[in-house]
């Protein structure tokens, strides 16, 4: 190569090179008429005509040139070293970077196999054993189940009156949450509120709410607010039923004295009680026991 021979003539250049620089050619003819006593005057100074002069300028004219003629050679064989070393390490630096990995390779140890991706059809194929199954979810009580179901309560209209069947649904369930809200109707903290109505094929109106608690107290005071809603709609106190025992057959339970004191003896007033009926036949043969079993329907719940 090119390179090699230039280095190895720089090398060669180097060892024969001297100690000590040569002097110039100036300095050489400077120092000859300095040291030659021919060439000085009785007083000690140097004698030099217009030629010597002028080869001195010479000289020195040349030295200068010299000096700059080293100075761009020195410039243009650093520039040459930059450029021989730019090749030599763009020659060795992917050498030296697949060194590096080599040796990461080998500090590392061998290669792990990634494992391939299995498809669908294959893991489906193989059974997994020992595998871990969910327990199986248990549905919810029933009791539960028909506390999230929405109730309803229905009803009764006044069937010589034809006039709610033209009442929007809307409007029904505006007006009876109106009622309820005037009433403050609240169940466990929870204000009831009427999701929905519909009209039965008998007339009647359903009305739906939330859960059974809901349904209850509307049943309980479907006296009130149902008139809010419409005046066709008829909704009869709710009434809470007492079994009496031992009343004689005798006792007449159509006579509003034999009530009053029916009421008096058990401590309630007789406007609480809705409806008396015997719980079996009152009519029987004389070898049946004189005592029968009565069901009283009352409208106070205290009093039951």
């Amino acid at each position: 190569m090119d390179e090699d021979v230039i280095i190895s003539d720089g090398e060669r250049a180097g060892d024969s090179r001297p100690a000590v620089n040569p002097p110039s050619s100036l300095h050489t003819l400077l120092n000859k008429v300095l040291v030659d006593s021919a060439n000085r005057n009785a007083s000690g100074a140097v004698l030099v005509d217009p030629t010597f002069v002028e080869v001195i300028l010479n000289l020195s004219a040349a030295n200068e040139h010299t000096v700059r003629r080293l100075e761009e050679t020195i410039v243009q064989l650093n520039r040459t070293i930059k450029q021989l070393n730019d090749k030599i390490d763009a020659k060795f630096d992917p050498v030296m970077s697949r060194l590096a990995e080599l040796e990461k390779r080998m500090s590392d140890g061998p290669e792990r196999q990634q494992p391939q991706k299995k498809s669908f059809a294959s893991i489906a194929a193989n059974p997994v054993t020992n595998s871990m199954k969910s327990p199986p979810s248990r549905p919810p009580p029933n009791q539960v189940l028909a506390s999230l179901k929405p109730k309803r309560v229905i009803i009764h209209s006044n069937p010589l009156n034809t006039t709610l069947k033209d009442v929007p649904k809307s409007a029904l369930v505006q007006k009876a949450n109106e009622a309820l809200s005037k009433l403050n109707a609240t169940v466990d903290g929870e204000i009831v509120a009427i999701r929905g109505a519909s009209m039965l094929p008998s007339g009647d109106v359903s009305f739906y709410i939330k859960n059974r608690n809901q349904q209850k107290w509307l049943m309980e005071h479907k006296h009130i607010w149902s008139k809010e809603v419409h005046a066709d709609l008829e909704a009869t106190p709710s009434t809470f039923s007492v079994m009496a025992h031992g009343i004689p057959r005798s006792f007449d339970i159509g006579s509003p004295v034999n009530l009053a004191i029916l009421a008096s003896e058990n401590n309630f007033q007789t406007s609480d009680l809705a409806r008396v009926r015997w719980m079996g036949s009152n009519e029987g043969a004389a070898k049946k026991a004189e005592l029968i079993d009565s069901n009283l329907d009352l409208l106070n719940a205290s009093n039951a």
